[in-house]
């Protein structure tokens, strides 16, 4: 579990940005992480972890497994939410997408594309510290 109270810190590192000790592969993936942070300090969602679990399907090639960005918990709809953080969505990650919807179709993950990055960084500018 990752949601805390401690100061968010920032380094940029040779693959990734790293905050609160965690490296993040993508600035999309650290302003999403602030911003799910920020959800964690207002209250409505709980237990935010990054990458919290893999899931394997029954494949012996190719896309048989899946990891979420982040995982956490809704207060307010008192169910497990997962986001995925996708500048560009490539063959690959809609295959793994898709074998979610077939082999754990009661796990609902909620994609962020780039249109809806820039919605949230727009809604929550001078709330959330972007840096």
């Amino acid at each position: 579990m990752i949601a805390n109270s401690k100061p968010r810190q920032w380094a940029h590192i040779k693959r990734g940005i790293k905050i609160d000790g965690i490296t993040f592969r993508s600035k999309m993936e650290a302003h999403i992480y602030q911003y799910l942070r920020w959800l964690c300090d207002k209250g409505q969602l709980a237990n935010l972890e990054y990458e919290p679990m893999k899931y394997h399907f029954p494949f012996s090639g190719g896309s048989n497994s899946y990891t979420p960005d982040f995982g956490c918990w809704d207060n307010w709809k008192h169910e497990q939410l997962y986001f995925e953080v996708k500048g560009y969505m490539d063959a690959k990650s809609k295959t793994k997408l898709r074998r979610m919807k077939i082999h754990y179709p009661k796990i609902h993950i909620e994609v962020i594309d780039k249109k809806a990055y820039k919605a949230i960084i727009k809604d929550t500018k001078g709330l959330v510290n972007y840096e």
